[in-house]
């Protein structure tokens, strides 16, 4: 089906809000100059437009605006290493991952960023001394990592039809892609087709079940919600921590170390104004690497023993 449109029932109110908007230099100077006058020349013409087609006109000519999702809205793929969209708590977490993979899978080899995104990740592969091929399902997402981080192989496709051969990979980074796609298991097993015997696999995931949500169906008796966000619109499926571990002993791949990221008892407004004095913002994700089962997101590496 045809995504979801974002309507305002009322242009004028709309209207009057960008004017207002547009008074303030600092936002105009956060928009540039293009987006400025998109904004200044906003018509009832422009309204009726279909969102999707008013976010591709605003962006068409910045080569280097991260691609929005295919939904409407920007979904995850920022470029963490020059963030346009995402917060300091976001951008080291999702770095972190990385450096976290690299450190196991060393140089030398020859790696999959399964859902690069805008390709930074893929670019701290290479860096690191590897030979890195990078998928992606967008296209707008592979011709950004193409323009921004050169020397890798990107392809667009999808991430249960892989275009490599058995046993082609020393090594396979899974980063937040799990929870994305319809048939996960089937996803799995192509993971598991392209990656060597004893190759590696690094592979994250959100978790549903994390301690703010338990001690809220321990002590208020309110269920636990399917996602760590209900406003992503993009995840499928999530898995809580026992479950994740089971669908990847369901594979026999072998456990190899399993931390968490991101342990958080504060409401998330109060997190988010602590988070604005240097380097609080961090302490969240530290605490959450010794009790992944409790952690807003799961990372587990493993490997391929058959």
């Amino acid at each position: 089906p045809p995504p979801k449109q974002i309507a305002c029932p009322k242009f004028k109110n709309l209207k009057k809000e960008v004017e207002r908007l547009l008074q303030s230099s600092d936002v105009r100077k956060k928009m540039g100059e293009y987006g400025y006058n998109f904004a200044k020349d906003f018509t009832q013409e422009r309204f009726d437009k279909s969102w999707l087609d008013l976010i591709n006109e605003a962006t068409k000519e910045n080569p280097n605006q991260v691609p929005f999702g295919d939904k409407g809205v920007v979904g995850e793929r920022d470029d963490m290493l020059n963030p346009q969209e995402s917060g300091k708590r976001g951008v080291y977490e999702h770095i972190q991952r990385y450096k976290l993979a690299i450190k196991d899978i060393g140089k030398g080899k020859r790696v999959l960023d399964l859902g690069c995104g805008t390709g930074y990740g893929s670019a701290m592969l290479l860096k690191a001394g590897n030979e890195v091929f990078g998928i992606d399902i967008s296209q707008k997402a592979i011709d950004y990592a193409r323009r921004n981080y050169p020397d890798i192989n990107y392809t667009c496709c999808p991430a249960d039809s892989l275009p490599f051969e058995n046993n082609f990979f020393d090594g396979v980074v899974a980063c937040e892609i799990i929870e994305h796609v319809q048939d996960p298991k089937k996803v799995l097993k192509e993971i598991c087709r392209v990656l060597k015997k004893e190759g590696d696999l690094f592979i994250s995931t959100p978790n549903p079940r994390h301690l703010l949500n338990t001690l809220k169906y321990v002590f208020k008796g309110k269920p636990y919600p399917e996602r760590v966000v209900m406003q992503n619109i993009y995840h499928i499926k999530e898995f809580y921590y026992k479950e994740f571990i089971s669908f990847l002993k369901e594979e026999n791949l072998e456990i190899i170390s399993r931390y968490g990221q991101t342990l958080s008892i504060l409401p998330p407004r109060l997190e988010a104004l602590l988070g604005k004095f240097p380097l609080f913002y961090k302490l969240p994700v530290l605490f959450g690497y010794f009790i992944p089962k409790y952690a807003e997101t799961v990372v587990v590496h493993v490997k391929k023993s058959k």
